[in-house]
């Protein structure tokens, strides 16, 4: 990956572009560039051992499949367990709204994140859907090809923040569609009331599915500042507090303790847990993401 690929990779750069398919193509090119010295097997999203063709390379190894959806030749060095369905789960409640200095809301950064995570789907022929986390949740069915990636990117990019009761409604609708084992990657910056949203990944995490759930910061999140007295609203319930002037230190220790109870949680039920942040380049989101997938299989 070129200096000046990873640095147009920053989601800042994004902010003013509304061609999903552009931003995740560009994006997943240069993430893939940046694998050929990995070694991630796996099924899903996951990316085998690949590496860009050399002259001299057997032409038997090159992965036509990958070079037909995006023009490019790739050596397989690993073969692909075997695969399983990837669903992808949005939270678009209130609180994904909030943004932070950077003016990129959680919700801009789940959809192009989830939009790179569906292309590498595409990319190897598997299979991939979405539902959102709302009321009336929006659905992409399970498919494959790059038709059916343009149908969640027109899906994806309609998206907004609606109701926060959602979570049951979601479980109803999952336990529906789902019916398999499946890879589950669920979008959230987790502030959802915390029982249903417990509830929620309890339920589907018993029924032999790899569960990832992304936890999604922003620059507000761990360094609040506050020069004076400030009122803040719940997005998620419309409660109001006040906070006190040069309070943020208590602040960031409480939020702090909140995700690693949190993260702790997920741990303990086997479900890999990811923060990221709206600061973070997409393409280091993708490989903390994959990362932490290959380990939840390690000790399952």
């Amino acid at each position: 990956m070129t200096r000046a690929h990873e640095r147009l990779i920053d989601p800042k750069r994004f902010l003013f572009v509304e061609n999903l398919q552009w931003i995740a193509e560009y994006v997943v090119e240069g993430f893939i560039q940046g694998l050929h010295a990995s070694q991630i097997a796996g099924s899903g999203f996951e990316f085998n051992q690949y590496r860009s063709y050399q002259p001299g390379d057997p032409i038997s190894r090159i992965d036509w499949k990958l070079w037909a959806r995006s023009d490019r030749y790739f050596i397989r060095e690993a073969d692909k367990e075997t695969t399983r369905d990837s669903w992808f789960v949005m939270d678009t409640s209130p609180s994904m709204r909030q943004q932070g200095q950077e003016q990129i809301t959680k919700l801009d950064y789940a959809k192009w994140l989830s939009c790179c995570l569906t292309r590498l789907s595409q990319l190897q022929g598997d299979y991939f859907a979405m539902v959102t986390s709302s009321t009336e949740p929006n659905i992409v069915q399970r498919g494959t090809g790059q038709e059916h990636w343009f149908r969640q990117l027109i899906t994806t990019q309609k998206l907004d923040c609606t109701s926060s009761e959602h979570w049951k409604m979601t479980a109803t609708v999952s336990n529906q569609l789902i019916d398999r084992p499946s890879k589950i990657v669920i979008l959230t910056d987790g502030y959802q009331q915390v029982e249903e949203l417990n509830q929620y990944l309890e339920n589907i995490n018993g029924k032999k599915h790899e569960v990832t759930c992304i936890l999604i910061n922003d620059s507000l999140d761990r360094n609040l500042p506050l020069d004076a007295d400030t009122e803040f609203k719940d997005l998620e319930t419309g409660e109001k507090i006040v906070l006190a002037k040069n309070n943020q230190f208590g602040y960031h220790d409480f939020f702090t303790e909140f995700r690693e109870k949190q993260i702790y949680w997920l741990n303990s039920r086997n479900i890999a847990a990811v923060e990221v942040d709206t600061r973070e380049p997409l393409d280091v989101a993708m490989l903390k993401i994959i990362k932490a997938h290959k380990s939840l299989r390690t000790l399952s």
